[in-house]
């Protein structure tokens, strides 16, 4: 799954679990703003929990990818909707902005992260949940992810899993990053690679899948 740029987006309209089936649109898009790589990493090995406040200090860049793909889901309302790799909550906010009647739900694997979700958006639920194998308890009419299953082993098959959760109508949304081979990621993988650090940073990558082509 690849374009153009270090970001690739799929919103996927209505359809069945294969991704071979018709669906109502998919569309492929690329966004001008490079610049916020909201990276969660919610299945590295070498990460223990998040560090929440860290994370925000750069929230306004790291919200901006979710609401630019928000900007391309065209429903006129939802009922249920689920921020899969919800990290603190600064998405989900956006979902419920959007959304107001709506029920919202995040769902990510850091305690930290939930912790710090729970507290700046009491509008939403929020719940702990393993994205590799994690399934919708009730049929949502928008599924929604922002920069997380880059992370999610196999994730073509775990979106096609949850495309099947969808009715007539409703949404996957999905933002990844596409930038394993810029300038600055592979400098860190060889910098990961070498001096006093390498036994526990060498495999860093490999915590990531690299995107298919389209």
């Amino acid at each position: 799954w690849r374009a153009a740029a270090s970001k690739t987006r799929m919103v996927l309209s209505g359809g069945r679990s294969r991704m071979g089936l018709t669906y109502k649109s998919v569309r492929w898009l690329v966004p001008e703003d490079r610049r916020a790589r909201r990276a969660l990493p919610c299945y590295a090995a070498a990460m223990s929990d998040w560090q929440p406040d860290t994370y925000l200090a750069f929230a306004d860049e790291r919200t901006r990818p979710a609401r630019d793909l928000l900007a391309h889901v065209h429903l006129a309302a939802a009922r249920r909707v689920y921020d899969l790799g919800c990290g603190p909550g600064n998405s989900t906010a956006v979902l419920v902005a959007r959304f107001p009647q709506a029920r919202v739900t995040g769902i990510d694997n850091s305690p930290a992260m939930l912790e710090a979700a729970r507290a700046a958006c009491p509008g939403a639920d929020f719940a702990f949940g393993d994205l590799s194998i994690w399934l919708p308890p009730e049929q949502p009419d928008l599924l929604f992810s922002n920069a997380t299953f880059q992370w999610v082993p196999d994730h073509l098959r775990v979106l096609e899993q949850l495309s099947g959760t969808l009715p007539t109508g409703g949404v996957l949304a999905v933002q990844m990053p596409d930038n394993l081979a810029e300038p600055s990621h592979r400098l860190m993988q060889a910098t990961a690679g070498q001096g006093p650090w390498a036994a526990k940073l060498g495999g860093a990558a490999a915590a990531r899948d690299v995107l298919p082509a389209v």
